[in-house]
């Protein structure tokens, strides 16, 4: 027979080992959890905005301040958000971010385990060595970390590393018949800078960790380098 009472007494007794429990494996679960998550408010839509609703309701009663609280702790990631949604419709997306030291330490010792073929005689890289695609060598945790959009590292298709000699340089083109959105990562600190055409007009001078997340059909291209520029470049949602 159920008893309330014994039940309550274990609840409480058991709260802080069920919280680490509920903690790990929401941690080792995550994408599954939110998953689900999501397949249920999308069957239970009047359900689960009611359910917010009130929520939402309860916590500001507790606590007036909490929408500016939020906006304080979250300024960068709710500007990012509403940056990437206006750029999405303008069909403009230009992203810059910058990527941790210890991710490209990870990711130059990838480069340096692994030996690649020259494959830049084909492409628009000049002056400088170029591999075929390595992005087998990158895994979701890593690619979770460079890209700036939540859940597009499922669809990094391709990847590819390019060092520059003296005076290697990149001629102007764009990648709008293969992906539809790009990113370079720069793995040191060089001369060269990158140039992107219309809409943008811009020109980024290489740093190390600095990542640029960019629509596709921009035109861009890199100045020459005397000082052996490493970047990785990537692409992003394969157009079929």
């Amino acid at each position: 027979m159920y008893d309330k009472q014994s039940y309550k007494e274990w609840y409480e007794k058991t709260k802080s080992k069920r919280h680490v429990w509920q903690r790990q494996y929401y941690q080792k679960n995550r994408d599954h959890v939110l998953e689900m998550h999501k397949n249920w408010a999308k069957r239970n839509v009047d359900q689960a905005g009611s359910v917010w609703r009130k929520y939402g309701r309860w916590a500001r009663l507790r606590n007036p301040n909490l929408d500016k609280e939020y906006y304080a702790k979250h300024r960068e990631e709710i500007l990012l958000k509403k940056k990437i949604y206006y750029r999405k419709k303008e069909g403009s997306m230009f992203i810059e971010k910058n990527i941790s030291s210890s991710v490209i330490d990870e990711i130059n010792l990838l480069l340096t385990k692994n030996i690649f073929e020259d494959k830049s005689e084909k492409t628009c890289t000049h002056e400088g060595f170029q591999t075929p695609n390595i992005v087998n060598l990158f895994n979701e945790n890593l690619l979770k970390r460079i890209l700036p959009i939540k859940n597009y590292y499922k669809e990094v298709f391709h990847i590819h590393y390019i060092y520059y000699l003296s005076g290697g340089y990149q001629e102007e083109h764009n990648h709008e018949k293969t992906e539809k959105y790009s990113f370079i990562l720069y793995l040191n600190d060089s001369d060269g800078n990158t140039f992107f055409k219309e809409p943008i007009n811009k020109k980024i001078s290489p740093k190390e960790g600095k990542l640029i997340f960019f629509n596709s059909n921009i035109n861009h291209g890199g100045e020459k380098s005397f000082k052996g520029k490493k970047i990785l470049v990537g692409a992003v949602k394969k157009h079929v």
